[in-house]
């Protein structure tokens, strides 16, 4: 399942390029910075910057951002598989997996450039437009990119297409979300009951300081996690309370009584 949500996500980026240069993404970066800023929620460029005289931070958050997201999060969905009540399993894992149909109609319908393409050159990035509105580098960084390692990713072009405009939500906030949630409810009387949301503000700070999310795609993720989950708990609740002869009751077929009418 997460693979085809893969593909889907790559084709929901292809129209971006129909009409020449990222000009939808670039413009909704912009709107996003401007609500960060009218609502204080602009701190992402103060944090990389504080990072970056950091080379071990850097590393670290780029090693985490590369492989803690799918290692930790379908780790913890073997975990639960295996180990919780089937109905719990159910209810949680459907809560995972409700977030990519969501995730993928909004990269459709709000394909947004990252922090780390705004300042950066063509086809991704959206230097030109900046240029062509006489704006100035607004300061971001690809980490990634700046200090590579054996999980930087290595340059797409074009005819290699992969959708990088797919920031809105960030689906690494959002299962990070839904890791701190499912962990805290499994492991109930447990000292490490609050490792799993540990791995969210983890997540959130990684996401932020390479460059690849803006404060409000983690917010947006956040919601759309915790309403995946609350709609699948209602879900396996309505189904828990069907009638007793639905669920196989040896009982489900009254008892006919001999008395003629």
């Amino acid at each position: 399942m997460y693979g085809l949500y893969r593909e889907l996500r790559i084709g929901a980026g292809r129209g971006v390029f129909q009409r020449g240069l990222p000009v939808a993404p670039f413009r909704h970066a912009l709107t996003v910075l401007k609500i960060e800023h009218f609502t204080w929620l602009d701190f992402e460029l103060g944090w990389q910057r504080f990072a970056a005289h950091h080379w071990l931070i850097i590393r670290l958050s780029n090693l985490y951002y590369a492989y803690g997201h799918q290692v930790i999060t379908f780790g913890v969905v073997a975990l639960i598989v295996l180990k919780a009540p089937w109905r719990d399993a159910l209810r949680w894992v459907s809560g995972l997996f409700l977030q990519l149909p969501v995730a993928l109609l909004c990269f459709a319908i709000y394909p947004l450039m990252p922090p780390r393409l705004l300042d950066g050159g063509p086809p991704w990035g959206g230097r030109v437009l900046e240029t062509h509105r006489r704006l100035r580098p607004i300061g971001f960084t690809d980490t990634l990119a700046k200090m590579p390692g054996p999980w930087s990713p290595k340059p797409v072009g074009v005819g290699e297409f992969t959708n990088q405009f797919a920031a809105m939500p960030s689906l690494h906030c959002a299962f990070a979300m839904w890791v701190g949630v499912v962990w805290w409810q499994w492991a109930k009387g447990k000292s490490w009951r609050p490792l799993g949301f540990v791995h969210t503000a983890v997540t959130f700070w990684c996401v932020l300081v390479t460059g690849n999310h803006f404060v409000l795609d983690a917010l947006v993720g956040w919601t759309l996690a915790l309403g995946a989950l609350a709609f699948a708990g209602r879900l396996t609740r309505r189904l828990g309370d069907r009638p007793q002869w639905e669920q196989g009751s040896s009982n489900r077929i009254p008892a006919m009584s001999s008395t003629s009418q």
